[in-house]
């Protein structure tokens, strides 16, 4: 993470401009761009269900579409940073946005949300019950 890290802080602006790129193929659905996307879900899902084998994350009950989910939201950040930094006060998208980010999305990663699963209970129990009734039909 420091080694990427580093890299970024090294020139801001070149990074800026490989994600500007990026991000208006993915949003033009470009061939590369989806290239891009199936090849960030398939590595995503092996290292969540690596790190539930190893112990160092928590097993998910659809490390596929954890792994969708996951790739939502960095592509949020890629497309969204100018008004992502306009939120936090900032004029552009650049370290300092990088910097008030980072901590609060490890802490969402690492600590989760919620304090117990009873949302999570709750869907997974609204959705049996909507396909049990397509069953028996």
């Amino acid at each position: 993470m420091a080694d990427l890290l580093g890299v970024y802080l090294s020139n801001p602006e070149e990074y800026r401009l490989q994600v500007q790129y990026m991000a208006r193929a993915i949003e033009d659905d470009a061939p590369a761009a989806g290239t891009f996307v199936d090849t960030m879900v398939e590595e995503s899902e092996a290292i969540f269900r690596a790190g539930a084998a190893d112990g160092s994350m928590r097993p998910s009950s659809d490390p596929r579409a954890l792994a969708v989910l996951n790739l939502l939201v960095a592509l949020g950040l890629l497309t969204m940073a100018p008004p992502m930094a306009r939120a936090l006060g900032h004029e552009h998208f650049g370290p300092e946005v990088l910097q008030r980010m980072a901590v609060p999305a490890l802490e969402l990663y690492t600590r989760g949300l919620y304090t117990d699963d009873t949302l999570a209970k709750a869907a997974q129990d609204a959705w049996a019950a909507r396909r049990a009734p397509q069953q028996e039909g």
